[in-house]
């Protein structure tokens, strides 16, 4: 079970990897040096983005270290955090599906843009029903 759940989080970040790098690939062809600013104001919302997932992991990680030193409201502390990050997250994904630049028909770059936030919101909307389980069986053992 172990060695397939690895399995699985490489093949993940190889579907990731390939799907960024080709949408970057094509974003440096693109953008000339001076409609670089446009590239910023564009990314806006992903750079956002990956900051609220870079906190989201030390919240959680903070849940992990508190409960396995036994401090139940701690814990219960950063599980919040992490799942209300998740929540901040898939609105602004959802507000970035909304004022794309790109639509889904419009080129090759529209579709690769869709396909790749949509796998990603996918799965954090995954994980963030995976926390919501963990806290609630959390919240019924810390009665």
């Amino acid at each position: 079970m172990y060695l397939a759940f690895k399995l699985f989080i490489l093949s993940e970040f190889m579907i990731f990897l390939s799907l960024f790098g080709s949408y970057f690939n094509y974003m440096l062809l693109a953008v000339s040096l001076s409609s670089l600013s446009i590239f910023f104001v564009v990314a806006a919302i992903p750079f956002s983005n990956l900051l609220i997932l870079l906190y989201s992991s030390f919240s959680c990680q903070s849940a992990l270290i508190f409960i396995k030193l036994g401090f139940l409201y701690n814990c219960v502390e950063g599980l919040a955090q992490t799942i209300s990050i998740g929540f901040l997250f898939l609105i602004l994904q959802f507000k970035e599906f909304l004022f794309g630049i790109f639509t889904y028909s419009s080129s090759f770059m529209g579709s690769l843009t869709y396909f790749t936030t949509g796998l990603h919101g996918l799965h954090v909307l995954i994980g963030l029903l995976f926390l919501l389980f963990a806290f609630y069986t959390l919240l019924l053992s810390s009665l």
